[in-house]
């Protein structure tokens, strides 16, 4: 192949749909301080991770450095690659910044190569789910500019629909009150959320219990199909496989798709929503 795509440990790619040619920036976290970056320090098995979370423990990422992705880069455009890097929404993290800044020094040193940085407006397995259709448009014969501009195309129509168990994680993040989150967890509030056009968490609704939040998130996907097909609808959750379950169960029951990958989110992404979390990511209406 001419050139590599690329992203971000952010998005969770799935293992079984790794291809030539393709590969993943490393990140860390820290949990309860101390630092796990896949290399010096191996990552946690799942099982452990979510287990400790929830026994309170606190984890938080860091973002991707300039010299983590000069470090990245710089050997695939030796090898005389190009690139098209599929990255984290700029909304965020800091690490899209750090790619844009990797990618003007780069370009200096290697002016014949092309290099493109994606900003997916993604996250997590959503990102992923935009990366495996830019890596299917690549195996049927695209060129790079071609899979770029397939790529900003796509991505707003990568819809992201998901339920957390702790609230107080979304507190951490700033995105609901101290008094909200004390109030959601005494009487099992489950906040169903989304990502929108820009990249940023946005809550659609509240729904009290679990099984309704997922209800209401095949109920939201259901309605924004119309029109747009799925060759494959994606569910990631934070060590709750019964629930991811239950919520393939109800796809497939409002919409007839079954072809539906399930995985756990890794500590990346698990870092920011906690134990218990459900996501649901399949191409629909645009998001809003």
């Amino acid at each position: 192949m001419n050139f590599f795509v690329t992203t971000d440990m952010t998005a969770e790619f799935p293992a079984p749909f790794f291809e030539e040619d393709f590969s993943v920036v490393n990140m860390s976290y820290f949990l309860d301080g101390k630092v796990f970056d896949g290399e010096s320090s191996p990552y946690l098995p799942f099982d452990e991770f979510y287990a400790r979370l929830r026994s309170g423990a606190k984890s938080m990422t860091s973002m991707v450095t300039v010299e983590q992705a000069l470090a990245f880069f710089r050997p695939l455009l030796q090898a005389e690659k190009d690139i098209l890097h599929i990255s984290f929404a700029s909304a965020l993290s800091g690490s899209y910044k750090s790619f844009l800044s990797a990618r003007e020094t780069l370009a200096k040193e290697f002016p014949e190569r092309k290099f493109f940085v994606v900003d997916s407006k993604c996250a997590g397995l959503g990102e992923g789910m935009l990366v495996y259709y830019v890596l299917k448009h690549r195996r049927e014969g695209k060129t790079i500019d071609e899979c770029l501009n397939y790529a900003e195309n796509l991505k707003g129509h990568i819809n992201h629909v998901f339920t957390v168990d702790d609230i107080f994680h979304l507190l951490r993040g700033g995105r609901v009150s101290r008094g909200a989150a004390i109030l959601g967890t005494a009487i099992q509030l489950k906040p169903v959320l989304t990502v929108d056009k820009d990249g940023n968490l946005t809550p659609l609704t509240k729904k009290i219990g679990k099984r309704v939040a997922l209800r209401e998130m095949a109920e939201i996907m259901q309605k924004k199909l119309a029109g747009h097909q799925n060759e494959i609808v994606m569910i990631s959750h934070g060590n709750a496989p019964e629930d991811a379950a239950l919520l393939s169960k109800r796809i497939t029951e409002k919409t007839g798709i079954q072809n539906i990958y399930i995985q756990t989110a890794g500590p990346i992404i698990g870092s920011h929503v906690g134990a218990g979390m459900v996501s649901l990511f399949f191409v629909g209406a645009i998001r809003e």
